[in-house]
């Protein structure tokens, strides 16, 4: 059956399987550039770029660009099925990669990817990447890029070209009919553009094997900083103090840092250095009220 699609509702997006050479001008290494394809569903206007590699920086990066291009944000993105965007394939309920479902939610829109072998839900991409080769790439076969902004200053022009190019049977182009049916059903762009942000599950089963104390101490260090990549160095300097003082000094200097609310490397080792791990952990101590003349109590406010 023909698919409709309403206005501003999809944005299609996949790589298109051709790559480009890029010469390095300095050492004459070639690189293989992927080239990025998005096609909007209505209108079937056309964005495409070239990127380093299929991996995730260059894949967001990719859609923040193409947003920037048409000016908006369709509701739903419909990418195929690579590990960039999609972490678990599934028919049913498919997992959306962390930094993808991220900078999708700060556009407001959803991602509903393709299913698998189901090459009809991205149908409208797959002509896309189609026109991309015969009309974009096919005239860039013969010319040498010594760089991927060369290379994009070239795509640029001529998908201007192809969105400009008049339908064969329908009246327009993909520049106009972008102009009356998608443009206005986009939604706004957001004050500022996605920063790329990477997703990682922090683990602390190295720390349980040691001791409770010492699980507590990473699982508090990670917790403790905006960014738990920010304390792994940290954690992983606490852990290697067991090779140098033994796990069992390490659990209980641990034990003692967290007592204290001394969250750092730096304090764990300090503690095993002075041997303080070997000294039975006290009260509290709690700081003596100053007095002084200019200081008020509660009775007098009575």
């Amino acid at each position: 059956m023909r698919q409709t699609h309403r206005a501003g509702e999809k944005l299609f997006v996949d790589f298109c399987g051709q790559t480009v050479p890029v010469t390095d001008p300095r050492t004459g290494e070639i690189r293989q550039a992927q080239v990025f394809v998005a096609v909007l569903g209505a209108s079937n206007y056309t964005y495409a770029e070239a990127v380093e590699t299929q991996g995730l920086a260059d894949w967001i990066g990719a859609h923040v660009r193409t947003l920037q291009f048409i000016g908006g944000c369709p509701h739903v993105l419909v990418p195929d099925n690579l590990t960039s965007g999609v972490s678990k394939p599934c028919r049913y309920e498919p997992d959306v990669q962390s930094s993808y479902a991220e900078m999708a939610a700060h556009y407001g829109m959803a991602v509903i990817p393709a299913r698998v072998r189901k090459p009809k839900d991205k149908a409208k991409v797959e002509a896309g990447v189609l026109l991309v080769k015969r009309w974009i790439l096919a005239r860039l076969r013969h010319r040498v890029f010594c760089s991927l902004t060369a290379l994009n200053q070239a795509i640029a022009q001529l998908v201007e070209d192809l969105n400009r190019r008049p339908f064969k049977k329908l009246p327009g182009s993909r520049r106009s009919a972008f102009e009356a049916q998608d443009q206005p059903a986009l939604q706004a762009l957001p004050a500022t553009p996605y920063e790329f942000a990477l997703w990682k599950q922090a683990k602390v089963h190295w720390a349980e094997k040691t001791g409770p104390a010492t699980t507590q101490l990473i699982t508090a260090i990670l917790q403790s900083r905006r960014h738990a990549e920010q304390g792994y160095r940290s954690c992983l300097g606490i852990l290697r103090l067991g090779e140098r003082f033994g796990n069992a000094r390490l659990e209980a200097a641990c034990q003692r840092a967290l007592a204290i609310k001394a969250l750092s490397y730096r304090s764990v080792e300090s503690i095993l250095s002075h041997g303080l791990d070997a000294q039975a952990l006290g009260p509290e101590s709690s700081t003596p009220a100053l007095q002084h003349d200019n200081l008020r109590g509660a009775d007098y406010f009575h």
